[in-house]
């Protein structure tokens, strides 16, 4: 793994480096079918029961035991989402119009919402369950899955080892190893020696090299991965619609596919990708090359026709986003926009981007599936209108009611629709424009077999059924 996932608690944090590792330990009620908007039982009996608008029950599966020989019981489900749902948490942003959460008895938890809410059932999908007795452990990670944790050395590595008295059956690798590996080279030379026998989350340069190792295997996925690139829509300049859609004519998509992703990438549109729910309901707005004309002409109509516009790019300080950097640059100074880049770490640039800053742009590289699935409904607070984590000051009433509908919509299709529609307002008012959406990209050592490719599709990998070839 590129990072150390800053506590070993998947509540507080739910990165793709907590997941890859606490999804091996730690159950959620359902798993989230990577081909539909189906939920799939794994803690919970069965699908959730409707009582009325604002409630909610799901049945527990009897005899599931934690590592620790404890029986999981209902009381440990709501213990868990209730305290994910406090501040300092990070589940508290997805559990907002849960109102509360209570076992019913043994078996049975009851959630009552503040209104209704369609979303619930796919948050049940994302959240790990905690034994209640260890909620607070930023150590430990007390699970029902098929391995448990063994131990960790800070800045080293995580090592599991495989539940013995896992319900399906003990795991046919009975140990992994992440290896925390900062260095992208070293991963690469680690692959290729043999010392490391997985590398997620592949850089397009690796990339090449995996695929063209008759050793190794390089797979790929559409999945929920996010150049991020939202305007401050309180930016002297670029709060005229027509400067930010000049902006994202302007851009080269297809050179920033080939270029900076190896072809790796599908041209970007809207917050809807080709790795979420309803991106076949989207609309393609933006072409692979520039539309330098068009660019020209809505900058005339916002009157910049001679006047050179310069504003403050803010980015993640990411290897991939430098790339990203250097292509957007080239592409915007050719209409006449000069934006100068800055790139910060994770917690400068989050303090530099709040709402009403100078900044013009800010830019992220994420990959959201581990921590909301396949929905885009982790991204849309921070546009709507009304929310208080709305820091790019957008304010469109139309899109906020649609995506208000999206969250209240019972009917999963309905939902993932209404999100499609969602995004081509934000697309086509250019408040969110990813350039492109890159491809999850994994590598392995041919020698691991039996990997779960479905996986990939939410940015993660499942050891759980894999082995290793002699």
């Amino acid at each position: 793994m590129a990072l150390e996932p800053s506590t070993l608690n998947g509540l507080t944090i739910n990165n793709q480096y907590i997941s890859w590792v606490n999804r091996h330990v730690q159950e959620r009620l359902y798993d989230i079918d990577p081909n539909s908007t189906e939920l799939i039982p794994r803690l919970a009996e069965g699908q959730p029961t409707i009582i009325d608008d604002l409630t909610v029950e799901v049945k527990i599966r009897s005899g599931i035991r934690f590592h620790n020989g404890d029986e999981l019981t209902a009381e440990d489900v709501a213990a868990t989402i209730n305290a994910g749902n406090q501040q300092g948490r990070v589940w508290i942003f997805h559990l907002r119009p849960l109102a509360n959460v209570e076992a019913v008895d043994a078996t049975t938890v009851r959630f009552t919402l503040q209104n209704p809410w369609g979303l619930l059932p796919l948050k049940l999908a994302l959240i790990p369950i905690i034994h209640r007795d260890f909620l607070d452990r930023d150590d430990e990670m007390m699970g029902t899955g098929p391995y448990r944790l063994d131990s960790h050395q800070p800045g080293v590595q995580i090592r599991l080892a495989a539940n013995a008295e896992y319900r399906d059956g003990a795991p046919a690798i009975s140990e992994i190893i992440f290896r925390i590996v900062p260095e992208p080279g070293a991963r690469m030379v680690n692959l290729t020696q043999g010392s490391s026998s997985i590398y997620p989350a592949v850089s397009t340069v690796d990339a090449s090299r995996i695929a063209s190792d008759s050793n190794l295997v390089l797979a790929e996925a559409a999945a929920p991965v996010l150049i991020t690139m939202r305007p401050n829509c309180a930016h002297p300049v670029l709060r005229d619609e027509r400067v930010r859609q000049a902006l994202a004519f302007a851009i080269n998509r297809g050179r920033m596919r080939d270029v900076v992703f190896g072809g790796r990438a599908e041209i970007g549109q809207g917050p809807v990708g080709p790795g979420h729910e309803g991106w076949e309901y989207t609309t393609r707005i933006y072409e692979e090359d520039p539309d330098l004309d068009r660019a020209r002409s809505l900058l005339a109509e916002a009157g910049y026709a001679d006047e050179e516009i310069s504003f403050t790019w803010v980015a993640q300080d990411d290897t991939v986003l430098r790339d990203v950097g250097a292509v957007l640059a080239a592409d915007w100074a050719a209409i006449g926009l000069n934006a100068e880049l800055q790139f910060l770490q994770q917690g400068d640039w989050l303090s530099s981007t709040t709402k009403g800053g100078p900044w013009g742009f800010k830019i992220a590289y994420e990959m959201a599936g581990t921590g909301q699935g396949r929905s885009i409904d982790g991204s849309v607070g921070s546009l709507m209108a009304d929310s208080a984590s709305n820091s790019t000051s957008f304010i469109d009433e139309e899109s906020t009611a649609i995506a208000k509908r999206a969250e209240v919509a019972a009917d999963a299709t309905e939902r993932v629709r209404l999100y499609a529609q969602w995004s081509d307002m934000l697309a086509t008012k250019a408040a969110y424009i990813p350039p492109v959406y890159p491809l999850f990209l994994i590598g392995h050592r041919r020698e691991v077999t039996g990997l779960d490719p479905a996986a990939y599709r939410l940015n993660a990998f499942d050891l759980s059924t894999a082995t290793i070839a002699a």
